[in-house]
Formats: structure tokens, sequence, C-alpha cells
């Protein structure tokens, strides 16, 4: 898999294959921690309640799945079974971020560091693929719906919503340079398995 960030986003390959963002968990850039140690505990502080921020959205974002139906009541026929019309909303039940309140201010800029190179390790938020169009010319597509979209199905519009800016995510890509690359079996594959919480499938 091929990463890139908002810098190198040109690079991009102009080949058919499966693309996916995830968003990027935390970075000193990101948490306003910029310059060099020592940082006072008035600038950890803040970098810290920052990265707690962050991290809740992102929490939030991979519990955002939701289920409609109907359930119908058992043991009686359907002339006089009573049915109901259910939504349910997955909630986390995870407390793993708040472990993060009871770090120490000077272990902050190392967390930081460390959840910048482990970005790429939760499932993406949302998985791809470019078969009639290029890598390249996908990755622009949804940037331009992050910033101009009124079409409430499409990522870019979805994304916008969660509070995220474009440079919170990492585009990672798989290119496939074949002359019937089998791409859609493989993002249906990928997401089978993987199911990443932004994608329509």
């Amino acid at each position: 898999m091929l990463w890139y960030s908002i810098s190198d986003e040109m690079d991009i390959p102009h080949a058919p294959g499966i693309y996916s963002f995830s968003v990027l968990l935390g970075s000193r850039h990101k948490a306003g921690l910029l310059g060099r140690h020592p940082f006072d505990q008035k600038t950890l502080s803040a970098a810290k309640a920052s990265l707690l921020r962050r991290l809740d959205r992102v929490e939030r974002i991979f519990a955002s799945r939701s289920l409609d139906g109907t359930l119908r009541e058992s043991g009686k026929g359907n002339s006089v079974s009573e049915g109901y019309q259910v939504v349910a909303r997955q909630v986390s039940l995870s407390n793993s971020i708040r472990l993060l309140e009871s770090c120490d201010l000077q272990e902050v800029p190392i967390i930081l560091d460390s959840l910048e190179s482990l970005s790429t390790v939760p499932a993406p938020i949302y998985l791809g693929m470019a078969k009639e169009q290029t890598l390249n010319q996908r990755y622009f597509q949804h940037k331009s719906n992050f910033h101009s979209s009124c079409e409430r199905d499409s990522f870019g519009y979805r994304l916008r919503g969660l509070g995220l800016r474009w440079d919170d995510l990492i585009y990672g890509c798989h290119p496939i340079v074949d002359s019937k690359p089998p791409v859609r079996a493989l993002e249906t594959l990928l997401h089978a398995l993987i199911k990443p919480p932004y994608s329509n499938g």
C-alpha cells in the first residue's frame, strides 16, 4: 500500500486500483505542539486537550453505524402479531481514550509522534476502487466533493459533517497495472472483511 498526505497528493498514481482514506489519529502539528523541547506545562496541557478531542471524534466515527428494520411478535400468526419499526445506533462502550487523560504531560509529545506513525493501523473509514478512472482522479473527485459538494451521499459531504479537515486524512492506494484489474472483486472482499464505516458499498 502506498500512503499519501495532502503535501504529496500530486504523486498519486495514474492507474486503476484500490484506495482508502484513514484518519490521522494525532500529530504534534494537529495538537498545536510546535517548536522544540522543552515545552511548558500550559502548552503541553493544551496539546493533550486537543488530542483528547480528536480521539473522541475518531472514536465516534468508528461507532457511527446504525441499523433499522422491523421486529415481529413471535409465537403468533401474521394477522394477530404486532410489528415494531426499530432503529438502533451503535454506541461505544470503550473507555480507552480516558486512559490518556491520566498520562503525564511530559509523555504527550511521544504519544503524538506514535499516533501519527500508527494512523493507518485502524481500519480505514472509507474504501473504494478506481477502475474506469485512475487512483489520482478518484482522490481529486473526493477532495472536490469535500470542498463543494451538496450531495448528501458523497463521502466528501459526509466527511465535512464530521468536523474533519481534508488534511486530517491519509490516502492509501494499491495500484493494479493490468489490462483487466479485478478491482470490483477486491473492493467487495475488503468491504466484507474491514467494514469501513463511511463506505456505501
